[in-house]
């Protein structure tokens, strides 16, 4: 089974088996019509047995200097450091 895993979920069909529990929970109870009519999207990443859930649209018109995209590198790090314990195994 691959430790790293990444998918966009725009309706309730496209959540993935891997997302269980509270994630999945939360994810099943979003408005997704009024997610998409807004520019929305739900990204999620799972890396090792850990999920990582993010909601934005990340339209260019509000990607500003004041917008927090620190979860970005942290996802990176996660992956890489993932990536490492595979391949030493």
């Amino acid at each position: 089974m691959p430790t790293f895993e990444v998918t966009f979920i725009d309706n309730i069909d496209e959540i993935p088996e891997w997302i269980t529990g509270r994630d999945r929970v939360d994810i099943e109870y979003c408005n997704f019509e009024r997610m998409q009519d807004e520019g929305l999207t739900t990204l999620a990443v799972k890396i090792g047995d850990k999920v990582h859930i993010h909601r934005d649209g990340g339209e260019p018109e509000d990607n500003t200097f004041a917008r927090d995209w620190s979860w970005v590198s942290g996802l990176i790090a996660d992956a890489y450091a993932q990536g490492v314990k595979d391949g030493t195994k």
